[in-house]
């Protein structure tokens, strides 16, 4: 017997226990209206409609509740980071449909930190629902501060909800919109539709990258990179290396690099050529990097002054011209690699091709123009200077 009564006693028990756990547990019906995110626009029944015809207090106590639960949650934005990030955004509509192809509602936009944009029908956005909107309804809701703005041409105004009480109290003047402007009975159903999006999408957050994790970035992009072979900076027997005037972004370039450094590096064919060097390490092991910085070579240099780079500087929205310590033209691009994203770093590849193909376009440009105000020797006329004045024969520098 007394084994009996402690078995039925630990069932009982049990039994509350898991009581208890399922009412921490459960969503309120707010909750599963009101999510954080939506796959766009859902609709619901917020209120079902009422057998009979509604009172206008009646219908108000019917629905006030609901809307007070619906109207406080969508404006509820919590703590930044936590609950919402920058660029979200909630639309929610409360909407009854008085007769077949007629619709009235009231909507609402909010967003953290900002007022809350309350717009009510006023039937430019829907025909059919002018019949409903005549005088009367007009001077009632000019009565409660609205005016037609907006791309819809709605009434509209901004209210600001910092607490509950503002949240209640907005909510109470969209049941009396509702009930005495529009005429809600209760006869039909009150729709709800809400919308809770963002402007961002959740994807994996990287807070620097080692040598690995850049190339499978740049493979996702289409990029096939090389680590970058440390060359010597002069040719056997200490004559420079022949190869660097032939091949500007090969050894010639890479002299201008520390050979410590281009351990770092990572070298790019295709599209063009470039060179990617890691920088700013955070971690010693594994060597991770913060930024990179990318650099391609645009032009030797010869014929281009300090002042014509600083010209074609003037004319690029991103990004920097320089001449490298062997004199060459180049274009450079820092990016900092803390908090990124693969889709920013893929997308960030496509700005740089493009950003290098107009550094490119306007070097050409600006030593083609040189050339047309800078005449060769063989251009110049002095037939008309005096034999005294003409300049004695030149001296000539043969390059092999």
């Amino acid at each position: 017997m007394v084994v009996a009564r402690r078995r039925e006693a630990g069932n009982t028990a049990r039994v509350r226990r898991e009581k208890r756990q399922a009412a921490s547990t459960r969503r309120l019906p707010v909750d599963v209206r009101c999510p954080p995110r939506t796959d766009g626009v859902e609709r619901s029944v917020l209120v079902a409609s009422a057998r009979r015809k509604l009172t206008p207090d009646e219908a108000r106590a019917r629905v006030i509740r609901k809307v007070e639960a619906v109207v406080a949650e969508t404006c509820n934005w919590g703590e930044p980071g936590e609950d919402w990030v920058v660029g979200d955004h909630r639309f929610l509509i409360f909407e009854f449909w008085p007769a077949k192809g007629d619709c009235l509602y009231v909507q609402l936009w909010t967003e953290p930190d900002e007022p809350v944009v309350v717009e009510v029908c006023s039937g430019a956005w829907a025909p059919p629902a002018r019949k409903y909107i005549r005088t009367p309804q007009r001077t009632a809701l000019r009565a409660l501060g609205y005016e037609i703005g907006g791309r819809a041409r709605n009434f509209e105004k901004r209210r600001t909800v910092t607490s509950s009480l503002d949240a209640r109290a907005l909510a109470r003047e969209l049941v009396d919109i509702l009930v005495d402007v529009f005429g809600y009975c209760g006869r039909q159903p009150l729709v709800m539709k809400c919308c809770a999006e963002g402007r961002s999408h959740r994807e994996p957050v990287y807070d620097g990258l080692v040598i690995e994790d850049m190339t499978r970035m740049l493979a996702i992009a289409g990029i096939t990179a090389t680590p970058l072979t440390p060359q010597p900076l002069t040719a056997p027997g200490g004559e420079p290396d022949s190869s660097a005037v032939a091949n500007p972004d090969g050894p010639k370039r890479q002299a201008a690099i520390p050979r410590e450094s281009q351990r770092r590096l990572l070298k790019v064919d295709k599209p063009f050529t470039f060179i990617i060097d890691m920088v700013l390490k955070a971690r010693p092991v594994p060597p991770t990097y913060n930024g990179i910085r990318l650099l391609s070579v645009l032009d030797d240099g010869a014929g281009l002054s300090d002042a014509d780079i600083i010209t074609l500087n003037n004319l690029m929205p991103c990004g920097r011209i320089e001449r490298d310590p062997l004199g060459q033209v180049v274009f450079a691009l820092e990016m900092w690699l803390r908090g990124i994203t693969v889709g920013w770093f893929v997308s960030m590849m496509v700005s740089w091709t493009q950003l290098r193909k107009q550094a490119a376009t306007l070097v050409a440009r600006a030593r083609r123009a040189r050339r047309a105000n800078c005449p060769t020797e063989a251009e110049i006329d002095d037939s008309d200077l005096d034999v005294g004045e003409r300049p004695a024969q030149r001296d000539r520098t043969v390059v092999h």
